[in-house]
């Protein structure tokens, strides 16, 4: 994800959150990974070079820092997976019946957020980047 596409993101958490949540989860793919590698060759610096007697109290850290790595994008995309299915309120069911006559489709009786996800989409391709800021 560029930074164009991560400030467009960024543009709609005003009005939802999960945006925050998916850069929350593009962060922790980028950054978890050399943090941990850098954790455990200091370490193993520690240990081995130092000469540090090896504590086993210290090796949960370590354990605990790779299952939250591993646990953090599962978790966000349940989340994310629950919400999409969840049903619009009522301001964002207004907001999606108004998107929906823009793009001249129908729109559901019972909207849920991936509707409405679907018509942001199809908004933004069809008017391009400007004029679909205008229209929100």
């Amino acid at each position: 994800m560029c930074y164009k596409d991560t400030y467009k993101a960024f543009l709609l958490n005003n009005v939802f959150k999960e945006g925050y949540i998916v850069y929350a989860l593009v962060v922790a793919r980028k950054y978890f990974p050399p943090i941990l590698c850098l954790y455990l060759l200091w370490l193993y610096y520690f240990y081995v070079y130092v000469g540090m007697p090896f504590n086993y109290y210290l090796l949960p850290v370590p354990l605990i820092f790779v299952i939250v790595i591993f646990l953090l994008p599962v978790i966000s995309y349940l989340y994310l997976g629950k919400k999409a299915n969840t049903e619009l309120s009522e301001k964002h069911k207004q907001w999606y019946r108004i998107i929906c006559k823009y793009n001249a489709k129908e729109a559901e009786l019972t909207p849920r957020y991936i509707d409405l996800a679907k018509a942001l989409t199809i908004a933004k391709n069809q008017c391009g980047d400007m004029d679909f800021l205008k229209l929100l």
